[in-house]
């Protein structure tokens, strides 16, 4: 099921010009594309609310360091050929042939999804986030499976830092007032 579905996506690759220089754009840069409104948050808030901005900003960069450090604990214990190393694929963008489960791109997009839950960007991110993970597949470097299985790692990553967050959040508060 998901060799047919990885074909069905990345046969649709080198047909339209123009989608293919999206699909690359959004699976190289997708991810910073998501770190916009954080940068934001960042450095456009005045007041107290900027405060609190700055500690949504810091939840989410621990929630996307989280979902990296489970996928590389994953991806160190379960080894995943990319698709590109057996198979004949449309590979639009160089690669390492490093494991391909689950996928960074896919967590850290999905970790910076659910971080913005409060906020009303959540869906917007989310529609980012799933064009992220198509994007992955269409330029030949995941399997679906490697793309939901990294979406699922930045989601339960997001749980665990919202369950730990009351604890952090003193220490947090004191970093988001002394950073620049």
């Amino acid at each position: 099921m998901d060799g047919h579905l990885f074909a069905a996506i990345n046969n649709l690759a080198g047909h339209w010009r123009d989608l293919d220089l999206l699909m690359r754009f959004m699976a190289l840069y997708g991810p910073f594309v998501l770190l916009l409104p954080y940068i934001y948050f960042w450095f456009a808030g005045r007041g107290e609310k900027s405060g609190e901005e700055r500690l949504l900003v810091l939840k989410a960069a621990a929630t996307a360091s989280l979902a990296l450090v489970i996928n590389l604990v994953i991806g160190t214990c379960y080894y995943r050929p990319r698709p590109f190393v057996h198979n004949h694929v449309k590979l639009l963008i160089p690669h390492a042939p490093d494991s391909s489960f689950p996928s960074d791109h896919a967590a850290l997009a999905w970790a910076l999804t659910w971080s913005a839950r409060s906020k009303g960007l959540h869906y917007g991110l989310m529609v980012l986030s799933l064009v992220i993970m198509i994007a992955r597949v269409y330029v030949g470097v995941h399997y679906p499976a490697d793309v939901i299985g990294g979406a699922v790692v930045g989601i339960v990553a997001s749980i665990i830092v919202a369950y730990l967050w009351p604890r952090i959040v003193p220490v947090a508060r004191r970093l988001a007032l002394i950073l620049p």
